[in-house]
């Protein structure tokens, strides 16, 4: 809506317990999504609301023996620290519903007005009679809608059961504790579709770009806050929706293992107890859960298993393998200090060309065209080890191009991770052999590890720290295990193999 700037909201949590991990899914497709757009040079302002005034919120407090307020912030300050784990990015904003109840009477004032809204028994509805394009977001047959299951039939009276509640008249209980705002109805809380449709119009305007959130959600909650936002406005709340597809559950992932089935419990009951520090203690990083939970595109059903959490856990290994591989190759004593900078004053022969610093590697010292990035090798000299085949060079260049072009055209295909994974995985696979041909050299090396940081600007995958710092002892018997491979003395090779397991260091000799 504003040239250069995209506002976006997320339906944020019910801080009310842990978040099992398919809960977090939708923050990490929200996540991907203001990370490639700021990838873009586009300035994001997220917001995402959270929901602390709530029959849930208020039934844990109660349970707890504590206030509503220390209940919800020690929720609230775990989901902050769990979003921190999975490197998902802080939003602008964290607007709690508890803060904003004002507001949110207000806008039932104005539906009120405008008759878009009734009171009955001191609750006040939506009345969607009112609304004939009710439905339109959601696709949903009116005549379909099964009271009680798809829409929320609470314990109020309406005069249409179909219609949604704004504010709902507390009980004796939430009086006594002060959980209620007075209004010209009586004593009231807000509804959940009232909460976000006047929290993300306090914090972005009438009007956004784009509102994300899980496909659970779609009906009937987005489609009550499109309701309210139309009555209110005459326009949509936002001019762009993405929805993430669920996590489903397969019982061999979890302490609800055979328990499944043979003890009634369902598949959400399973995923309840699959907190973000129970998989970290069977085994998963949260980097390793962040890779699973955008692997899959946000539009299709994601399964959580052992099997799949294993396969990222894989896949992360072998991404690992390549980066480490990069950061040792750019950091050797032929290469380029360790700050690993291109082009931070390591000349070719001494004579720094034209002080452009371009990629870094000077050739001779003549520069090639001075365009940051190319391998032109200037006169074809190979200059501090800077490839003397132009060819090879060629080649190299290609790889990034088709890396970073790879990257963003499947990225713009409606963040389509496939596309983006196998250019990735092709990347890898290219850089393997160019290393285990020795024809990749430590400027190169570095060039390749700044693309890699770019991409990771928005994946928040990669591991650029190796974990184990080589001894010489090992460097010298790696190099002669290399040498029998090459001369095919298997024996030998296997014997130097069993060595350095034996040191605790464990070699990957298949194309990756």
């Amino acid at each position: 809506m504003e040239q250069g700037k995209v506002s976006v909201y997320t339906c944020g949590p019910t801080v009310d317990r842990p978040l099992h991990v398919g809960n977090y899914r939708r923050f990490v497709s929200a996540d991907i999504l203001c990370r490639y757009l700021e990838y873009r040079k586009l300035s994001v302002n997220h917001v995402v609301n959270i929901t602390d005034l709530d029959d849930k919120t208020i039934q844990g407090s109660e349970k707890a023996g504590i206030s509503l307020e220390d209940f919800t912030d020690f929720h609230f300050h775990r989901f902050k620290n769990e979003l921190e784990q999975l490197s998902i990015r802080e939003a602008q904003a964290y607007p709690r519903v508890s803060d904003h109840v004002d507001g949110m009477v207000r806008l039932a004032s104005s539906l009120t007005d405008k008759g878009a809204a009734y009171e009955k028994l001191n609750s006040l509805y939506f009345d969607i009679s009112t609304l004939p394009s009710y439905g339109s977001l959601s696709g949903v047959d009116l005549n379909k809608i099964r009271v009680g299951a798809t829409v929320d039939l609470d314990d109020y009276e309406k005069d249409n059961p179909r219609d949604f509640t704004l504010l709902k008249r507390v009980g004796l209980s939430e009086l006594k504790r002060g959980l209620c705002i007075n209004t010209r109805w009586g004593n009231v809380r807000p509804s959940l579709h009232l909460q976000c449709a006047a929290i993300s119009t306090i914090f972005l305007g009438e009007q956004f770009d784009i509102h994300t959130g899980s496909r659970e959600l779609l009906f009937p909650h987005h489609e009550n806050e499109v309701a309210i936002s139309l009555a209110a406005t005459g326009k949509p709340p936002a001019r762009y929706w993405m929805h993430c597809d669920s996590v489903h559950y397969d019982d061999a992932a979890s302490d609800c293992e055979g328990i499944h089935n043979n003890n009634g419990q369902s598949e959400k009951d399973c995923l309840e107890k699959l907190t973000l520090p129970r998989l970290s203690e069977m085994g998963w990083e949260p980097r390793v859960i962040r890779f699973w939970l955008l692997s899959t595109h946000y539009r299709k059903p994601l399964v959580l298993s052992r099997k799949a959490l294993d396969d990222a856990k894989l896949s992360l290994a072998k991404l690992d393998r390549c980066i480490h591989s990069l950061v040792r190759k750019a950091g050797s004593p032929e290469g380029l200090p360790d700050n690993g900078v291109p082009g931070n004053g390591v000349p070719g022969n001494g004579v720094p060309g034209n002080g452009v610093p371009g990629n870094g590697v000077p050739g001779n010292g003549v520069p090639g065209n001075g365009a940051p990035g190319n391998f032109a090798p200037g006169n074809g000299a190979p200059g501090n080890g800077a490839p003397a085949n132009g060819a090879r060079s060629q080649e190299m260049e290609q790889m990034i191009y088709d890396l970073r072009h790879g990257f963003s055209t499947a990225m713009d295909d409606d963040f389509k991770i496939s596309g983006v994974l196998a250019v990735l995985f092709q990347g890898v696979k290219n850089l393997n052999r160019l290393m285990d041909e020795g024809q990749l050299d430590p400027p190169s090396a570095s060039l390749f590890l700044d693309l890699f940081r770019e991409m990771d600007s928005v994946l928040k995958i990669f591991d650029f720290t190796p974990r184990h710092e080589l001894s010489k002892k090992a460097e010298d018997i790696m190099e002669r295990r290399e040498a029998a491979r090459q001369s095919k003395n298997w024996e030998e090779a296997d014997s130097l193999r069993e060595e350095l397991l034996s040191m605790g260091i464990e070699i990957h000799d298949g194309k990756l």
